[in-house]
């Protein structure tokens, strides 16, 4: 714990060089992707995959049989076998393939910032990732965290439809995404939002209200009567009640009644700014952050479901430095700012306390510590 709490203070430090903010960002990013890198053990899933990795590999069949690779992962997600199998033919070996990872993620994460962020917000965007649960999570899961970065880059592509055939490539991009981690295929429903744009208008505010009336019943009422059902057709697979349990377990750091009170507020926020927004591709972002209490209510009945809320919530990268600039007309929002990162301070601590995540991430290792590189 020690150790992250270093790198994101040095991050934040180096995010507020002010002669060059893109300097300072790209300084930030260096050493948060040199901490992810070489990261030996830390995380639950690490060792996990370091198994897989290994399993996989002793494999003689063609490298690009998918059907056999399928079969490795009980017939689904080969990409990721594939993607295994890749850095043991090239003799990467595990860390390599982390290591490499790890930077594509980080470019990822530093170019929606570079691209959503105004340069004097850098430093907000830099304390909203790495004092949020999302700067660990890369450390443990490996197959979603490369999912969502995928899903960030169709963002990019729907939102600024400039590539020939864009909606063609961001499907094809998704479908590489099933590969890896099938809920990637959740991300398919988000496409339209891009084609939709909100009016400063009084139809505009009805339509906020009655979105969030519905989400209102939706979160409260109407989920639990379509639920059990849906759970009995989730669990009827093995992996997924596997799966269950682990996800179960997580949700056993779930927010207080506080946080909870909290995430309605900031979502009446977000209902209200939306119209008062022009710029289209931020207001696409906003729903996209919106849809996520839509998983979050799945997800209280289904807990495999929470994984899917990781593709909406890691926007919220972008979205704060957007709300600590809307909050200098409007200034009621700096309270709001302030709670968040209140509750993110609780939760970051809670994190590495929780019996779950404490045994796997309290102490920070590197692959130096290891006898051989693997």
């Amino acid at each position: 714990m020690v150790a992250y709490f270093t790198i994101a203070f040095l991050a934040v430090f180096l995010a507020l060089i002010p002669s060059n903010k893109k300097l300072g960002l790209n300084c930030a990013f260096l050493v948060i992707t040199i901490f992810l890198a070489i990261r030996y053990k830390w995380g639950n899933d690490y060792v996990a995959y370091l198994e897989m990795y290994q399993n996989f590999n002793t494999a003689n069949f063609d490298l690009f049989d998918i059907e056999k690779n399928a079969a490795l992962r009980g017939g689904k997600e080969y990409g990721w076998v594939i993607l295994n199998r890749i850095f043991g033919t090239l003799h990467l070996g595990f860390f390599g393939m982390v290591i490499a990872l790890t930077i594509f993620e980080n470019w990822v994460i530093r170019r929606m910032i570079l691209k959503f962020v105004e340069p004097k917000y850098y430093l907000v965007a830099i304390v909203f990732y790495v004092f949020s649960t999302w700067f660990p999570t890369d450390a443990s899961m490996m197959r979603q965290y490369l999912c969502v970065c995928l899903y960030m880059l169709v963002v990019e592509l729907m939102v600024d439809k400039k590539v020939r055939g864009y909606l063609f490539w961001s499907i094809g991009i998704i479908m590489l995404g099933t590969t890896f981690h099938l809920s990637t295929m959740i991300t398919m429903a988000t496409l339209p939002a891009f084609y939709i744009h909100f009016k400063n208008s009084s139809k505009s505010y009805l339509l906020m209200a009655g979105i969030g009336v519905i989400l209102f019943l939706w979160n409260t009422y109407g989920f639990q009567y379509i639920g059990s059902a849906l759970v009995q057709f989730m669990i009827a697979d093995e992996g997924v009640r596997g799966y269950a349990v682990y996800a179960g377990e997580q949700g056993e750091i779930a927010s207080s009644g506080l946080g909870v009170i909290f995430s309605y507020i900031k979502l009446v926020v977000l209902l209200f700014i939306l119209p008062k927004i022009a710029e289209k591709d931020k207001q696409s972002i906003i729903l996209l952050v919106i849809a996520s209490y839509f998983i979050a209510a799945i997800a209280a009945i289904i807990p495999p479901a929470g994984r899917m809320v990781l593709f909406f919530t890691v926007w919220e990268i972008v979205l704060w430095p957007w709300l600590f600039k809307f909050a200098k007309r409007h200034p009621w929002m700096f309270v709001v700012i302030l709670a968040q990162l209140l509750i993110m301070s609780k939760e970051i601590i809670d994190f590495f306390y929780s019996p779950i995540w404490h045994y796997h991430f309290f102490e920070y290792h590197t692959i130096f510590s290891a006898s051989e590189w693997i």
